[in-house]
């Protein structure tokens, strides 16, 4: 049975989550009336990641023959001054979640809860990607100015993820802010009703044939549970990416991708060679700070050289923000071009190979 002080404090916490939804719909609702569908896309899909957190809370709580009450919800603000006044509230309430995990979790420490302390690290390692995601869109050092080649026609870019965790969120709200970007998302955990809002970027099934496969640009291959695909889906991107000529974007995380893929074709297509260990990563070292390092071979690539010169670019990228986590790797594959590596032993993070007709990238992070 649950300790009922670790009860009364869940059920707390689950209220915490809702409200949190409610904000993030708010949120989501105020940037549709100024005409900013990328940003209430952005939120909304961090509501349904906070419908999620609620729902683990609430089953932990019945699984432990508790019982998880349902209270009132606090309305929340529905006015801001500006799309940035917005993101800096975001943030300001993500760090008061911090404070009420951090709390809960000391709670869970002093009544020696260790299921609950178990249950309660996953929130913990959570909301240091939640706070990373607010505060990356409000830094006022996210700007650069470089040449690009402008295209005449538009990419069909198709997101696949298992949950709204935060890359995805960040992706997908700087794609929709792409006018000549048409982009499907693919979110199995979430209720396929959510596709049938109107402009809803999200697809309520995942494309199963070839030729749907087939009409993408690009597809953006994240954390996603091998059971919630289709079958014959990895094999159909390895022939869009080799037979059809497509672009192919692997975003690792550290639930499924690449652990769940060992010995398919999409580990063969992934340009670097993965440690022989758990391949979600080292959970152990969640909290340590990484910073990437840019190779010689990435100064060379526009997308990656902040500074025409390459000794100022290697110290601009120094200073960036450090990850907290990577996939453990060996080496580049041999005709993979290796962009930035771990610290410790120039282990590939970021890497590209051709791969028959077309090309991968690898983000092992």
């Amino acid at each position: 049975m649950i300790n009922k002080k670790i009860e009364t404090a869940i059920n707390k916490q689950v209220n915490s989550e809702l409200y949190s939804a409610y904000l993030y719909l708010s949120m989501e609702s105020y940037f549709y009336s100024i005409n900013l569908p990328g940003f209430a896309n952005w939120m909304r899909a961090q509501a349904l990641e906070e419908f999620t957190h609620a729902d683990k809370l609430y089953k932990h709580v019945i699984n432990r023959g508790g019982r998880a009450i349902m209270d009132v919800i606090s309305k929340p603000p529905f006015e801001w001054k500006s799309a940035l006044d917005v993101f800096e509230n975001a943030h300001k309430h993500e760090q008061a979640v911090t404070n009420l995990i951090n709390n809960l979790m000391n709670l869970a420490e002093s009544e020696k809860d260790h299921a609950a302390k178990s249950m309660l690290q996953w929130f913990v390692d959570e909301q240091v990607e939640e706070e990373t995601s607010a505060d990356e869109i409000i830094d006022n050092n996210n700007s650069f100015s470089r040449g690009l080649r402008v295209l005449d026609s538009s990419l069909k870019v198709l997101m696949i993820e298992s949950s709204p965790r935060w890359e995805f969120k960040y992706v997908q709200a700087m794609l929709l802010r792409e006018r000549r970007i048409e982009l499907d998302c693919f979110l199995a955990g979430v209720d396929p009703i959510v596709a049938r809002s109107d402009e809803s970027p999200y697809i309520d099934s995942f494309p199963e044939s070839r030729e749907k496969l087939f009409s993408y640009d690009l597809i953006m291959f994240g954390d996603i549970n091998p059971d919630q695909l289709p079958q014959n889906t990895i094999d159909n991107i390895s022939s869009f990416v080799s037979d059809g000529g497509g672009s192919l974007v692997i975003m690792a995380g550290k639930r499924f991708t690449p652990s769940s893929y060992r010995n398919t074709a999409l580990e063969k297509l992934i340009p670097v060679e993965l440690a022989p260990t758990r391949l979600g990563g080292n959970t152990n070292n969640a909290q340590r700070p990484i910073s990437l390092e840019i190779t010689e071979t990435g100064l060379k690539e526009g997308f990656l050289n902040l500074e025409e010169d390459p000794e100022l670019a290697k110290q601009r990228w120094s200073k960036l923000p450090p990850i907290f986590w990577s996939v453990k790797t060996l080496s580049a594959k041999p005709a993979a071009k290796t962009y930035l590596t771990h610290p410790e032993g120039d282990h590939p993070i970021v890497a590209m190979q051709r791969y028959g007709a077309g090309e991968v990238l690898w983000i092992g992070k």
